[in-house]
């Protein structure tokens, strides 16, 4: 999954190299991070997740991060814009479908597992509307994704903001991302259709509300 997003230069580091700077990558609030969204105190007791579960989740999100992380940084600078951009949304793909099959293996209560799913899919905001499956469940039209592709821009640009004030100004940063949240929930529904919105809410269940510290706790964001 790939949404668009203020751009920052990132340090990647290569297997045998020094550590060099990566051609411009796109910042995700929502995206494949390198600290597991799960990982938040707050998400965990949400979870019940048992100090053997976590340890090995979180042990399998980390190797599905550095592999993700190498591969990334050996695409080279002379792909296209748009080749840069499939292989890296390939990449993602094999993230996701490898901490996927951790999940699988760790939580064996269907009820648990469900609602991983579902958080995980609230967690991406936007950037769960660019992934092919949900497209597909939600049957959403060109116009639809073009329009959450907007709100992402706006949204990874607002976080970004966020993201530079929440140190020295906590309380009036999460009051902002508050109502950033809200306004997301009112654009679903905008362009969602009765259907297609009864369909997002089974998707995602309850919702859960993540401070604006699960976004912020990785610096390694894209």
């Amino acid at each position: 999954m790939l949404a668009s997003g203020p751009a920052l230069a990132q340090q990647v580091q290569v297997p045998g190299n020094k550590s060099q700077p990566a051609p411009q990558q796109v910042i995700t609030y929502g995206g494949v991070v390198q600290t597991p969204w799960f990982s938040d105190k707050g998400v965990r007791d949400h979870f019940k997740f048992t100090n053997e579960q976590y340890n090995a989740l979180n042990k399998g999100y980390s190797d599905a991060w550095t592999s993700y992380n190498s591969n990334l940084g050996q695409l080279g600078s002379s792909l296209t814009e748009e080749q840069r951009a499939q292989k890296t949304r390939d990449l993602q793909a094999t993230f996701y479908q490898n901490v996927n099959g951790s999940a699988d293996r760790l939580m064996t209560d269907p009820q648990q597992r469900q609602r991983y799913n579902q958080l995980h899919v609230q967690y991406q905001n936007y950037t769960a509307f660019n992934d092919p499956t949900i497209q597909q469940k939600l049957n959403l039209t060109p116009e639809q994704r073009e329009k959450f592709t907007q709100y992402g821009q706006e949204w990874n640009q607002q976080m970004g903001t966020l993201h530079k004030s929440y140190p020295s100004d906590t309380i009036a940063t999460t009051k902002r991302y508050n109502e950033m949240v809200q306004q997301n929930n009112q654009r679903y529904n905008s362009v969602l259709n009765q259907q297609q919105q009864q369909t997002w809410h089974q998707m995602t269940g309850a919702p859960y509300n993540f401070t604006p510290g699960v976004y912020f706790q990785s610096n390694g964001a894209k």
